[in-house]
């Protein structure tokens, strides 16, 4: 829980636009990885607790880091 909810948070902030996401993906490009890693897990704990949303900022942060590697 811990583990995730530092991407969590990241990604929260830059959606909200209080955190650049150049400077972070350039730093922290490793948030697709860690999400590829741990999104069985992630699926699994929101069909267990019924909640569709748990880490759905994490999820974004790792879609939005592959635009961004692209571009």
């Amino acid at each position: 829980e811990s583990f995730t909810s530092k991407f969590e948070l990241a990604g929260i902030l830059i959606e909200d636009g209080f955190l650049d996401e150049n400077l972070y993906f350039d730093r922290y490009v490793a948030a697709q990885t860690e999400w590829e890693n741990n999104k069985s897990v992630i699926y699994g704990i929101r069909k267990e607790w019924n909640d569709p949303r748990f880490r759905e900022n994490f999820e974004l942060l790792a879609i939005r880091g592959n635009k961004w590697l692209e571009a």
